[in-house]
């Protein structure tokens, strides 16, 4: 994991897996340029996953204010190259995770019903999925999904 730098952005705009093109379209109507630098901007940190030197994804976590405190999102938005370096991409989005889940008892995000190895993927990270419901601009179906984590005896 490296700090995100200005070409990693372009890069993960130009080589995004269009399943991810496709789920940022439908949920906020961004093309891939915007949901980078919207997603980024938005974090309270985002990291480069980078193997062999080729980029992988960009992950980072937001807050949202909500009526009784704050909402933990993460995000995930990968390039081709993940196909190729599946293994890498795996270890790489679980030590993210990982980190996240230590900082916040409750990780919460949508996920397009469509996207089935995001799906699955998630699942590998530890997060619940929920059945789908109708969410962002196209209101197609959408997973809730969650990772709570207990906190730890003292």
């Amino acid at each position: 994991m490296v700090e995100v730098e200005e070409a990693h952005v372009q890069l993960l705009a130009a080589t995004m897996r269009d399943e991810d093109a496709a789920e940022v379209m439908a949920s906020h109507g961004f093309m891939p340029e915007a949901a980078v630098r919207d997603s980024v901007a938005r974090s309270v940190q985002s990291v480069a996953v980078v193997a062999d030197g080729e980029l992988l994804c960009l992950m980072g976590l937001a807050h949202a204010e909500r009526p009784g405190g704050s909402i933990a999102i993460p995000w995930c938005l990968s390039t081709k190259t993940v196909d190729r370096k599946r293994r890498a991409f795996l270890v790489g989005t679980h030590v993210v995770v990982e980190a996240m889940a230590k900082q916040n008892r409750v990780l919460f995000q949508m996920v397009d019903a469509r996207y089935e190895k995001a799906l699955r993927w998630v699942k590998l990270l530890g997060f619940t999925v929920h059945p789908a419901i109708p969410f962002g601009v196209a209101g197609l179906p959408f997973h809730p999904i969650v990772r709570r984590t207990e906190p730890c005896a003292t």
